[in-house]
């Protein structure tokens, strides 16, 4: 949706879903498609789903094309941070 997500915003959360996106992985994109599922049915009780898309090559142009019409908020993360920080 193009909107600015941030990990730390989220602290206050018991728990938060992290998976791996890459915008030519079809595993991940109907990963995507099937969290964002998940979350719709179980409405404000499910926890927040971020994928995480740490590859240099992939633009949001091209995380949005993968994605299409799904609402998944994905974390552009070209540096690697997050999986450092996560070890």
């Amino acid at each position: 949706n193009g909107r600015s997500h941030e990990l730390y915003h989220l602290e206050d959360h018991a728990a938060v879903v992290l998976f791996s996106f890459a915008a030519d992985c079809t595993v991940s994109i109907e990963a995507a498609r099937q969290l964002a599922a998940m979350r719709a049915t179980m409405g404000e009780s499910a926890p927040p789903v971020l994928g995480v898309n740490a590859l240099p090559g992939d633009d949001r142009s091209a995380v949005a094309a993968a994605l299409g019409e799904t609402a998944q908020p994905v974390l552009m993360d070209p540096s690697q941070s997050i999986g450092r920080s996560l070890g």
